[in-house]
This record gives structure tokens, C-alpha cells and sequence, in this order.
């Protein structure tokens, strides 16, 4: 099951950069089945002694865009979706 990683935003804050957000259509290649993953690292540069809050979530196109996230995140994949047809 191949994977296909299309990013279509990010999100960088802080002034050191501590808080990164990336947002990808993962697309599988033999499916075309379609799913949004989202990926973070987010760390405290005042206290690199604790360990960074980092992950990924990967969520269906219609969770993430009725979900509560980030909005500049799903008007970028309407954007690229709209871009695929």
C-alpha cells in the first residue's frame, strides 16, 4: 500500500519556531483513498529540559474539515482539492 505525502499547509509560531504544524493529503496509491494527516512539534524553548509535545493524527477529508481545527488548514486542502478537479 504506497503512500503519497501532499502537503498543503503550515503552520510555524513563536519566535525560536517552537510551536511547527504540517498538514498533508496522504493519498494511497493503490485505493485513491484520501486522508488527512496532521503533524506537530511543539517544545517550550524556556525549558528544553522537558521533553517536546510532537505527533501526528491522520483524520477522513469530511472529519477534518467539520472538526474543530485549524481554519488556514482547511481553507488551504478546500484550495487543494479544488486544485485536483
Amino acid at each position: 500500500m504506497p503512500e503519497q505525502l501532499k502537503p498543503f499547509h503550515t503552520k510555524v509560531k513563536g519566535s525560536l519556531a517552537e510551536d511547527e504544524d504540517w498538514w498533508y493529503l496522504e493519498v494511497d496509491e493503490d485505493s485513491g483513498q484520501q486522508v488527512v494527516r496532521h503533524k506537530w512539534h511543539h517544545c517550550n524553548p524556556y525549558k528544553l529540559s522537558q521533553p517536546a509535545n510532537e505527533g501526528s493524527k491522520t483524520y477522513s477529508i469530511d472529519e477534518f474539515l467539520s472538526g474543530d481545527h485549524d481554519g488556514r488548514a482547511k481553507a488551504a486542502l478546500r484550495d487543494h482539492l479544488g486544485d485536483q478537479n
